[in-house]
């Protein structure tokens, strides 16, 4: 048996910008790095697109709202696998965004669009009444 010590080896990923390498284009390198002295043992570096791809390949982004009309993005993959955002908004903060002059005027919105709209916040409002309806009856 030899007396050399092994090194302790440490796994890494990292994004390479193309500014800092000569590919000129985003890459991911992974690899183990010797973990004292951080020189790389092993590693291979791949195209960013390739990596992002296969990351995000079964990755399906929705939007939900929490009963109190808070409003935030889910990540999702086939595995129930879900991230929620800790951002999140107020249905009354997307409301006013969307009827919002600047919106209206981008959108090319008109009355018509924003009947649409009216109709359905009512019909949501109704839903929200008839279960708190049911669940005061239940109580």
């Amino acid at each position: 048996m030899s007396d050399r010590l092994v090194p302790s080896a440490e796994p890494f990923a990292e994004r390479v910008r193309p500014s800092q390498n000569l590919t000129g284009v985003n890459t991911y390198r992974f690899g183990y790095r010797e973990e004292r002295t951080k020189d790389i043992l092993a590693m291979i570096s791949i195209p960013a697109d390739t990596v992002e791809l296969a990351v995000t390949a079964d990755l399906v982004l929705s939007t939900e709202m929490s009963p109190t009309g808070d409003i935030f993005s889910v990540l999702s993959s086939a595995n129930d696998i879900a991230i929620a955002s800790s951002l999140h908004k107020t249905i009354e903060t997307l409301v006013a965004n969307a009827v919002a002059q600047d919106s209206l005027r981008l959108e090319e919105s008109g009355p018509k669009e924003l009947k649409v709209l009216l109709a359905r916040l009512e019909r949501s409002i109704a839903l929200v009444r008839e279960i708190i309806s049911q669940s005061s009856t239940s109580e």
